[in-house]
């Protein structure tokens, strides 16, 4: 029996030698085997005297695959696009589910907002663009509630290993999609190396009224989404810099 385990046994027999009447609403949920211990107990308010009264001390013995998760998780995938790798996941339902925590080797490496409580489908996408070819890569997907308790699926965790042909070996920059766009839009690049970007938008009297990024960068697959719920319609330009390379488009924004 754990320590855990024995702490709350000893709990019991303590509060019954003392004559207490206790109850909650789980003292015990962990571990992973058949018959762990689920202890039912409400505050403390009186002798205990026995029978089946309202604050008697209930033992339940349950199975741990009885408790419910807190998000139920119908996919989970990865895809290597551009020397990056594209984790897709999908849930049937969720509860209390504040956000997810996507693990890489051990270590956290980003995080998703989740939906709360839902009853449907819900899908996300999480791109991670810093790897490198011949490393084997270990995902775990895991949420974490409101209570800011977490929950790891490593029965479903994935491992990926890139080669030398699927890293970005040349600079590429997409058009914006959509265009004309209301009220945002998105803008797609590759680095085959690391360096620094700019990224800016003017109006057409050459007044900046934007900056996307101006950083430096490592070498991966990017995704910048541009928003322009304050700017009025017309024509603007958007103006790339990454290391030498340099790129313009028109942006079109139709209210």
């Amino acid at each position: 029996m754990s320590h855990l385990k024995t702490t709350r046994c000893l709990m019991l027999i303590l509060a019954l030698a003392i004559g207490m009447r206790v109850s909650a609403e789980v003292a015990y949920t962990g571990g992973n085997g058949a018959g762990d211990m689920m202890v039912y107990w409400t505050n403390v308010e009186a002798p205990y005297g026995g029978g089946n009264g309202a604050g008697d001390i209930m033992v339940h013995w349950m199975n741990s695959s009885d408790i419910p998760l807190p998000i139920s998780l119908s996919i989970f995938t990865a895809t290597i696009k551009n020397g990056s790798v594209v984790l897709n996941w999908e849930t049937a339902s969720e509860t209390n589910n504040a956000r997810f925590v996507i693990y890489r080797n051990g270590e956290a490496i980003g995080s998703v907002e989740g939906h709360g409580t839902s009853y449907k489908p819900h899908s996300y996408s999480y791109l991670d663009n810093i790897v490198v070819p011949g490393v084997q890569y270990k995902y775990i997907l895991a949420d974490v509630d409101y209570a800011n308790i977490e929950t790891r699926y490593e029965d479903k965790s994935i491992k990926v290993i890139l080669s030398e042909n699927d890293m970005i070996t040349e600079f590429m920059m997409s058009a914006a999609y959509p265009n004309p766009f209301n009220p945002s839009t998105t803008i797609d690049y590759q680095l085959p190396d690391s360096r620094k970007v700019t990224l800016n938008i003017y109006d057409l009297n050459g007044q900046k009224v934007r900056t996307l990024i101006n950083d430096i960068q490592d070498a991966g697959y990017y995704s910048l989404c541009f928003t322009a719920n304050d700017l009025p319609s017309g024509m603007y330009i958007c103006h790339f810099t990454a290391g030498a390379n340099i790129k313009s488009m028109k942006l079109i924004l139709m209210k």
